[in-house]
């Protein structure tokens, strides 16, 4: 892969992050009929009354960001059994599993239906970034990472 669009945070060391892009509010994804997806938001400390549902194999500054496992008041965020990908866990959320962080639209996924996004309040916005290896050798990366930064100022 010479570059990928992918959401941050990313912290390894020989992974170059240019544009940063897409900053949108986290959202919590319940089961539609969940107390919480009747809320226009929720305070991050409402996180501690639902379950959180992780990916399997992401870095743990990752995870730090998108399944905390306390509030910033210091309550436990319970965690569920992760899962392999957003489908998985979409499809735990509708079934009253648990829930996840979001920072977009469940749109496309076909548990979307079963599922209500409610924006959180107290947690910084999601962003998603242009990322690359570092030292990598395809000239087109620079002139990509260019027109990104021109389109996004």
């Amino acid at each position: 892969v010479d570059a990928a669009v992918v959401l941050l945070p990313v912290r390894e060391r020989d992974l170059v992050v240019g544009p940063v892009f897409d900053r949108q509010p986290q959202r919590l994804a319940v089961a539609a009929d969940h107390p919480l997806a009747a809320r226009e938001s929720v305070g991050v400390e409402d996180m501690a009354r639902v379950p959180l549902i992780p990916v399997r194999r992401t870095p743990d500054h990752w995870l730090r960001v998108h399944a905390p496992t306390l509030t910033p008041l210091g309550k436990t965020i319970q965690q569920q059994d992760s899962v392999d990908g957003l489908d998985d866990g979409l499809r735990q959320v509708a079934l009253k599993r648990g829930a996840m962080l979001l920072c977009g639209s469940v749109d496309g996924y076909e548990s979307a239906e079963d599922v209500a996004l409610v924006p959180v309040a107290g947690l910084p916005a999601s962003s998603f970034g242009l990322v690359w290896p570092r030292g990598g050798r395809n000239p087109g990366v620079p002139a990509l990472a260019a027109a990104f930064f021109e389109v996004l100022v």
